[in-house]
């Protein structure tokens, strides 16, 4: 602990004798240092300069002692004295010890004080140890003034190179000091807001959380403290400000509510940013499926509250992968922004439009009495879809297929809406595109077929219930079997024989149809290679591949394993696949061609004339042919249309080096035409079904293995002319 500071004294008396009483009253006081100036040097000197803790002023008379104190300049307290001996009155003439007593009264020492006198010592008290305890307590209490005095500066600087503002409130919430931080906006000058109601700077909508801190604060007491994040009006509007309220009321220095304040404009804008983002799609600015999803749940909620109807559209545009394919990935996403502006555009103020990823869209129809309103609803987006877009300088038409789930009183979750509103989709493209389901039971039934068709896939193809059939392709010129296409069959345990129109779309909304496609023709190259060592038969193999394999980074890899595995000989071997499998990702399908091109693989274009296949693709892909597809073969001899795409299509594929396969051959005539044409190959019930492995067996035993002139299977049953 510090030792105990000497205490300087200045002495201001005309008289010795005071000024020896004083010392005597200060005899053997350690603590006092006194120095004795006259009255006059006080008014000479610029006291603040001087290292003195207390002036001892002696009075001369009231006037003039008054009048020193007004101009006196000094901070440290000051005692005035009464003299001894004598104490002058008015005009100047002494005044009796009697005159004196009656003389140092109430008013006079009140005028005293009022003047600046921090105390007044009538003459008759000296000696009695009064003055050393009224000088001490003088120099305490102006220590006392001057420690609040720094701290009041210390906060105020603290207050100023702060982050934050800082306010001081009375009890009743007014301001009575305000500091603005270092860095942020005042909300208004210090003059402006002193003596103001804190409430006048609160957003109206933020008074009620800013009463109930206010209430909290002060009912905790000292030091409680409440916190909370509040608008508050700046000179350029209103900002965020989080705010911290703490109870000093009891605070020697501060006596009031201090409130600290940093603005939190910036971060709440950035935090509702990054909400808007994780609710919002980045490239429409729509709800995403999270969002969609919730609001489905509240207009679900309130449904059930108001016995009414939701429903819920499920929009896939139809031409979005071509688009984005051929005009590139800028041009899609702008398609994307268009639709997403023009689906707003139809849809109602209540309804809530958003994009659920990729190209599909869902809107979110609420208050309605059922069907009859939401389909119409659905109709409308749709006909709005098949209009054409400006995108880049082009118009674009995109057409969309619409999923409908319909919910009423809330008797549905968002995610069966939704899962109900996808399928019905998925409906609506197989139907043609272009058009409106609605999920109903029937579509529900034919789901539950579905997950169970898949589920048995599943068991089929691990357990060999898969079969292949064969179905011969005949060179025209010769009549001779060229080879066959392999279809897949299910032989299943209770339906029998299935074809697979009946699972093959499961396997490819499931993802099946990938390990199908690859038990087909890992199964089909083994037959061929056993065709040759059992009966020397060397002909072609063909085998069909979805879309999912072309695009399948690893399927040109598993295919060469295949050809070491089983030992075929390559260019024996010819997969196809459609346009729509090239379409789908270009870049992929390519390369999966190529891959398998360098391998000695045929790949053939399947069902061409169906899709949307440019010139350009058939130029960069390596394909070594061209299958028309049977719906142009039936209308050979019958509609001009057909025989023109045939004809063209035929003379095509010599242009650009390729074979070209007629499918679906049935009549003799269409034979003929073919032929005419230059067609190089035929398949179709014209010659043969689909041939068991036993039947192809049977044919193969009895055959010249060099040459095998083909003869309908069916002839001895009436099936078509044949040819020998």
């Amino acid at each position: 602990m510090p030792a105990p500071r000497t205490l300087r004294i200045l002495l201001a008396v005309d008289d010795d004798v005071t000024a020896r009483l004083v010392a005597t009253e200060f005899l053997g006081d350690e603590m006092l240092h006194v120095t004795r100036w006259s009255p006059e040097q006080l008014l000479e000197r610029d006291l603040t300069t001087t290292d003195h803790d207390l002036v001892l002023l002696g009075i001369g008379s009231v006037a003039g002692t008054l009048e020193q104190l007004r101009q006196m300049r000094t901070e440290s307290p000051v005692v005035v004295i009464a003299a001894h001996d004598t104490i002058r009155d008015a005009s100047g003439a002494s005044a009796s010890t009697e005159r004196l007593t009656a003389a140092v009264t109430e008013p006079v020492i009140e005028a005293l004080m009022e003047a600046g006198a921090d105390d007044v010592i009538p003459p008759w008290s000296l000696g009695s140890g009064l003055l050393r305890r009224v000088v001490h307590h003088a120099i305490d209490r102006a220590e006392a003034t001057r420690l609040r005095d720094e701290q009041s500066r210390l906060l105020v600087a603290l207050a100023s190179n702060s982050l934050d503002s800082v306010h001081v409130l009375n009890e009743h919430g007014v301001v009575v000091f305000k500091q603005r931080s270092s860095t942020a906006a005042a909300a208004s000058s210090p003059n402006q807001s002193i003596g103001r109601s804190s409430m006048d700077f609160v957003h109206l909508d933020d008074r009620t959380r800013w009463q109930a801190a206010w209430s909290n604060v002060i009912a905790g007491g000292p030091s409680s403290t409440e916190e909370l994040t509040v608008r508050l009006q700046t000179t350029s509007g209103y900002q965020w400000t989080e705010l911290r309220l703490v109870n000093l009321l009891d605070h020697p220095v501060v006596r009031g509510i201090v409130v600290n304040g940093r603005d939190v404009t910036e971060r709440r804008e950035l935090e509702r940013r990054l909400a808007h983002q994780a609710t919002h799609d980045a490239l429409t600015g729509l709800p995403n499926s999270e969002l969609l999803r919730d609001r489905v749940d509240m207009a679900l909620a309130r449904s059930a509250r108001h016995d009414r109807a939701v429903g819920v559209l499920f929009v896939d545009l139809d031409q979005f992968k071509f688009v984005n394919d051929s005009l590139g990935r800028d041009a899609g996403d702008e398609l994307l922004r268009a639709v997403g502006c023009r689906m707003e555009e139809v849809a109602r103020a209540s309804d809530t439009v958003g994009r659920q990823g990729g190209d599909e869209f869902v809107v979110l129809v609420e208050d309605v009495d059922g069907i009859g309103e939401v389909f119409p609803i659905a109709e409308r987006f749709s006909r709005a879809l098949a209009e054409p877009l400006a995108i880049n300088g082009q118009h674009l038409v995109t057409g969309a297929s619409i999923g409908i789930s319909m919910s009423i009183a809330g008797d549905k979750t968002a995610e069966a809406m939704l899962s109900e509103a996808d399928a019905a989709m998925y409906q609506a493209k197989r139907a043609g595109r272009g058009r409106v389901e609605i999920f109903d039971n029937d579509l529900r039934e034919r789901l539950l077929r579905d997950r169970r068709v898949e589920a048995e896939l599943r068991d089929a193809i691990a357990l060999g219930h898969l079969v292949l059939m064969y179905q011969p392709i005949i060179d025209v010129p010769t009549r001779t079997i060229r080879g066959c296409e392999a279809l897949v069959r299910w032989q299943h345990p209770v339906d029998g024989l299935m074809t697979p129109d009946r699972f093959l779309p499961v396997a490819e909304e499931t993802g099946l149809i990938l390990e199908l496609d690859r038990w087909v023709v890992e199964a089909a190259c083994r037959e061929n290679v056993r065709w040759e060592t059992e009966h020397g038969i060397r002909v072609g193999i063909s085998a069909n591949i979805s879309a999912a394999s072309a695009v399948d980074p690893t399927f040109a890899t598993y295919a060469k394993g295949v050809v070491a595995a089983t030992g075929i000989d390559p260019k024996r071997l010819t997969l196809e696949l459609t346009e729509t499998g090239l379409l789908q990702h270009p870049d992929r399908a390519e390369a999966t061609v190529r891959d398998l091109r360098l391998m000695g693989i045929a790949v053939d274009l399947d069902d061409f004339g169906t899709g949307f296949s440019s010139l350009a693709h058939l130029q960069s892909l390596p394909l070594t042919g061209l299958k028309i597809d049977r719906s142009f073969v039936a209308g050979l001899g019958r509609r001009a249309s057909d025989t023109i795409i045939v004809r063209s299509t035929i003379n095509l594929a010599a242009d650009l080096d390729m074979t070209v396969t007629a499918e679906g051959v049935e009549r003799v005539e269409q034979l003929a035409i073919l032929e005419s044409y230059g067609c190089d190959l035929v398949q179709g019930y014209y010659f043969d079904r689909p041939q068991t492995v036993e039947q192809l067996d049977a044919r193969f035993a009895n055959s010249d293995p060099r040459t095998i002139v083909w003869r309908s299977l069916l002839d001895d049953v009436g099936f078509g002319d044949g040819w020998r």
